[in-house]
């Protein structure tokens, strides 16, 4: 069974399975603008990481949308996720903008993909 931490102080979501860290998804929070940018998820355990951070991204999710927490998502793991469906609905209440990874370099993230609501 999963257990997801939101480890503040680290700015990261860390996803554990009894007794270890499995994998842990980077976040910037901007409080005053009441905005989250999902920066990277990595993958600690190998073994079934894929599955790991599929978890990990529908968790944080959850977390974003029950704090009403704009979205801005410029991890390409995150991302991939987010255009699949895998996790869409899970964030239909958040208003949300996504960064293709080739975009983060270019502009400064000024062409991001809105995510219809």
């Amino acid at each position: 069974m999963y257990t997801m931490l939101n480890n503040q102080e680290s700015s990261k979501y860390d996803l554990y399975l009894p007794g270890k860290l499995v994998a842990a998804l980077h976040y910037k929070l901007e409080a005053e603008e009441s905005e989250i940018m999902l920066i990277y998820c990595e993958a600690i355990e190998t073994e079934e990481a894929a599955h790991h951070c599929t978890e990990l991204m529908r968790l944080a999710a959850e977390d974003v949308k029950s704090r009403r927490l704009k979205l801005t998502i410029t991890c390409p793991i995150a991302l991939k996720f987010m255009e699949t469906g895998k996790i869409c609905r899970s964030t239909a209440a958040v208003s949300s903008r996504m960064v293709h990874d080739d975009q983060v370099s270019s502009a400064a993230g000024q062409n991001q993909l809105n995510v219809p609501q």
